[in-house]
């Protein structure tokens, strides 16, 4: 039971990802280079459509699709087999919920890669009022991030009293 709430939590991130790209590129219009697109939330967020043939912040854009694309798909398998082989009764369901979006968010990437040949990114952060432009980003990099920090703040909490060596009662 616990691998199908798993995989849903997978199947609605990616689902989600691929659903707000198709409204944003099919709604939009990419504008000219150096503007943002319409304004969602003036002097702050706006739908760009942006391509990027590279990875987070448009790093080795000189890299060939199907090199990003296997690397990729390696890493989703290798989350894939470690939730498979974890404890499953150590992990919470925070720990599967941030790994599922890890996994949603990589596969909602690879998919854009394998349709496209590059990332579609529409998610524009542009803080006017002291010029601050984050990278335009996608829902996939949101679910990534947000894995990966949860993952990242759970390996720093302390073990519950009696599990992995911890004194108990």
């Amino acid at each position: 039971m616990k691998v199908r709430r798993f995989l849903a939590a997978v199947a609605a991130g990616l689902l989600f990802d691929q659903l707000t790209k198709l409204v944003a590129f099919n709604c939009f219009s990419p504008p000219p280079p150096g503007a943002h697109g319409p304004a969602v939330i003036p002097g702050f967020l706006y739908i760009t459509l942006r391509d990027n043939p590279g990875i987070s912040f448009g790093a080795l854009r000189g890299v060939p699709p199907w090199v990003l694309i296997a690397g990729n798909i390696v890493i989703v398998g290798f989350l894939f087999y470690y939730y498979l082989v974890s404890e499953h009764g150590e992990s919470t369901r925070f720990d599967d919920l941030a790994l599922a979006a890890i996994i949603g968010g990589a596969m909602g990437n690879i998919i854009d890669r394998l349709w496209a040949g590059v990332v579609l990114d529409f998610i524009d952060v542009y803080v006017s009022a002291i010029g601050f432009d984050y990278p335009v980003f996608n829902v996939a990099d949101i679910l990534i991030v947000l894995g990966v920090g949860y993952m990242l703040i759970a390996c720093f909490r302390k073990p519950a009293p009696g599990k992995d060596g911890a004194p108990g009662k």
